[in-house]
């Protein structure tokens, strides 16, 4: 008979795999970094969204992402600010849920005293978490935003305007003396829209999820040569916007009119918007324009907007004195009266227009 082999059990010892090491590696590098103040993760994590209290712009550039640089801009009375203040609305709305602030840079001082404004737009002025600032020149209201984003007051952070920003070097001279009209500071405040660039990333707004909002305007919409005229920013600022909107108003023949002493009168004007840079998902690309109804002392009217749209898309007919929806009378009214059912009671014929839509659903 054959003998049989003795087996003798090897102690196995396993060698740690060379990626676990790397990774092991990885994770004590990051913790040391960390406490440099240096932000290191594995992966990439999506980034939560901002959205508007009006549906269609949401619906237009699908929200704006935490941690970014926003800058609305177009001719004086196209509706920037109170876009911006549409947005603002919603953020304080869940500032404490959050653990977030609304901070406005108040440059031109249209804010100030103009409560009733403000409320209007559905913003509580006395919230504790609406944060106003004023300042004498660009150095001190920004010196001011870096020091909250420094000090993780995070949210999001408004500047209106940033064309009315003044350098100090364009009001005095280093001796402290006022500069005259005559002084020539070309391209002083270009410089320091870059600076405040730099410094926003060097504060980390991003990593902190802070959105920065810049509202900028421009006086006309063709310049002296015929050319049409650009935001005055720094290239630095440019290069930053994850999202660049140009407002203006659009053809005047769509502009809202409501017929007083048997006249067609202008009842405010369409604000045409459109996406000249993005760089986020869910957005309309680049070049689309949104037009939507901006009514005097309302501001942008999701009635006239819902009512245009259905117009557009034959669904909404004006026969005689009534109106119908898709073929059905609706609405015992004519123009004049369904004109006074938008404007005068907005939110009255919002509530019906989106009951029309809900039920088709």
């Amino acid at each position: 008979m054959a003998k049989k082999k003795k087996t003798t059990k090897k102690n196995t010892i396993k060698k740690e795999s060379p990626k676990n090491k790397k990774i092991e590696w990885l994770e004590g590098f990051k913790k040391e970094q960390e406490k440099k103040g240096i932000k290191i993760s594995f992966g990439m994590e999506s980034k939560e969204k901002r959205y508007f209290k009006f549906p269609p712009f949401n619906d237009f550039i699908g929200g704006i992402l935490k941690g970014s640089w926003v800058v609305l801009w177009g001719i004086e009375g196209s509706g920037k600010t109170t876009a911006a203040l549409d947005l603002i609305a919603v953020q304080l709305g869940l500032a404490e849920q959050l653990d977030e602030f609304v901070v406005i840079a108040d440059v031109e001082g249209t804010l100030i005293g103009n409560s009733e404004w403000l409320e209007k737009h559905g913003i509580d002025i006395k919230h504790p978490r609406l944060i106003i600032l004023h300042g004498k020149s660009m150095e001190e209201i920004c010196d001011a935003l870096l020091t909250m984003i420094k000090n993780d007051i995070k949210g999001i952070y408004l500047i209106d305007s940033i064309s009315a920003m003044a350098p100090k070097g364009e009001m005095e001279d280093r001796k402290g003396n006022q500069r005259g009209m005559e002084n020539d500071t070309v391209g002083l405040r270009a410089r320091q829209q870059n600076k405040l660039g730099r410094l926003a990333i060097g504060s980390g707004f991003a990593l902190k999820d802070i959105t920065i909002v810049l509202v900028g305007q421009v006086y006309t919409g063709i310049s002296s040569y015929g050319a049409p005229l650009t935001l005055s920013l720094g290239m630095g600022m440019k290069h930053l916007s994850f999202l660049r909107l140009k407002f203006s108003r659009g053809p005047r023949a769509g502009w809202p009119t409501r017929r007083i002493d048997g006249k067609d009168v202008h009842y405010g004007f369409t604000s045409q918007i459109m996406i000249e840079k993005v760089k986020q998902d869910n957005a309309s690309p680049e070049g689309s324009i949104l037009q939507v109804p901006f009514i005097q002392n309302h501001g942008f009217h999701y009635a006239s907007y819902l009512y245009n749209k259905l117009k557009i898309e034959g669904r909404i007919v004006s026969v005689g004195k009534s109106i119908t929806f898709d073929g059905e009378t609706k609405f015992n009214k004519g123009k004049a009266e369904m004109e006074a059912w938008l404007y005068d009671t907005p939110e009255i014929a919002e509530k019906e227009l989106l009951e029309l839509l809900k039920k088709e659903m």
